[in-house]
């Protein structure tokens, strides 16, 4: 099982629960390594978070649905919206795990994926609303295309938006700029 996961503690956290239950886990911290492990290794599911340096939103999951259409693939995510939910398993997710479900619920969707069937977290409505789907798919294919034209491009804005945004502004007595708007550190 590839997981690809750049929170150091949420990867531990899954790599424990998959080896305690026999599987044979190799990782990644960011997208990029993620697709160079998944042509070398070849595995037979992946977990992927869907917000991580180098993707922007549902660029990921298209990229590796394209590369490896028979891998079923796992998003794990702090986004639990009902909406995120349904556009990744209708770009073609296999499941999805919010992480504030917990270690039983993630157990549980890998056997039921590995299985064969679909998981979800069982208040989604998957045929709820959202955006057309036209619009959708072309707002994530710019995505992608913008993301293969210059990979590098959306880890090096993640980088310096990480550094920038976290780090206290000295000249505001220690607050710490998020979004254009200073929050006391």
């Amino acid at each position: 099982i590839l997981i690809v996961e750049d929170v150091p503690d949420n990867l531990e956290l899954a790599r424990k629960i998959l080896t305690s239950r026999g599987y044979e886990v190799i990782f990644a911290m960011n997208a990029e390594t993620g697709y160079q492990l998944a042509l070398e290794h070849h595995p037979d599911l992946m977990l992927l978070d869907l917000a991580m340096p180098g993707v922007r939103g549902f660029s990921g999951l298209m990229y590796m649905r394209a590369q490896y259409p028979g891998v079923p693939e796992i998003v794990v995510s702090a986004n639990d919206d009902p909406a995120a939910i349904r556009r990744c398993m209708e770009f073609g997710a296999s499941g999805f795990i919010p992480k504030t479900l917990g270690v039983e619920a993630m157990r549980t969707a890998i056997s039921r994926v590995l299985g064969g069937d679909v998981c979800t977290p069982p208040d989604v409505d998957l045929a709820g609303g959202g955006r057309p789907d036209r619009e959708l798919l072309e707002e994530e294919m710019e995505n992608l295309e913008n993301l293969l034209e210059t990979p590098r491009r959306a880890a090096v804005y993640g980088h310096f938006a990480n550094r920038f945004l976290t780090q206290p502004d000295e000249q505001l007595g220690g607050a710490v700029h998020v979004g254009g708007l200073g929050v006391a550190g």
